[in-house]
């Protein structure tokens, strides 16, 4: 699951809650540089979850590829 979490969203939150603890799958949160994440996503020490700060698109498109790429091995 990739998600975008510049800004909170109880929707999103629910989704990246039952993506890691019903089915098991792993998570690529980007937010974009300078913003203060929600206590849900700085307090979760899931394995499976990954948070990545981006300075700009390029840079949020190369971490996606690099996560989903590293999920096809």
């Amino acid at each position: 699951v990739v998600t975008e979490v510049t800004t909170p969203s109880l929707g999103v939150g629910y989704e990246i809650g039952y993506a890691l603890h019903k089915v098991h799958k792993p998570v690529l949160c980007l937010c974009q540089q300078g913003i203060n994440l929600s206590a849900m996503l700085n307090g979760n020490t899931n394995s499976r979850l990954r948070i990545v700060f981006y300075a700009d698109l390029p840079q949020a498109l190369a971490e996606t590829n690099q996560f989903l790429k590293s999920m096809s091995s």
